[in-house]
């Protein structure tokens, strides 16, 4: 499809991302790599409370979220975002490469799973993804995936 002379065409909005974990060092190194590649952190969360309280206020389109985390857990946070701000998309980031606590996270309503310790652009491709609405999982998950 062409556009009309001196009409820009029409671009997907910027991602809006809230990030949700308990490592302050973490947080910063993945806000300082969304925000240069162009997402736009609106909020951050140190605990699984503050993180569900954030995705009903925001509604972000993404929201990476650690599973360890004081007060509530990410898992326990996901299910809560899940029921009250359906539309928010969460990314599970965590140490574990444990398949099983992937699919307690999938089945608790995350749209992505991934293992912390890569890459921070994983993460920025993963957001990437997840806003243009594309589910993310590891090789091994989505075996398990498929053998269930």
């Amino acid at each position: 499809m062409s556009s009309s002379p001196g009409v820009e065409p029409l671009r997907p909005p910027t991602p809006r991302v809230v990030i949700a974990d308990d490592d302050a060092v973490f947080r910063s190194g993945v806000r300082a790599a969304l925000q240069d590649a162009g997402i736009v952190v609106i909020a951050e969360a140190d605990n699984g409370r503050d993180a569900i309280e954030l995705a009903v206020h925001y509604k972000p389109d993404v929201m990476t979220m650690d599973i360890v985390m004081a007060n509530i857990d990410g898992l326990s946070a996901t299910r809560a975002i899940a029921e009250r701000a359906p539309t928010v998309r969460i990314l599970l980031l965590t140490a574990s490469d444990d398949v099983e606590l992937g699919m307690v996270g999938l089945r608790a309503g995350a749209a992505g799973h991934q293992v912390k310790g890569g890459p921070v652009r994983d993460v920025v491709a993963a957001v990437r993804r997840m806003a243009d609405g594309e589910p993310v999982v590891g090789p091994e998950l989505t075996w398990r995936l498929i053998d269930s």
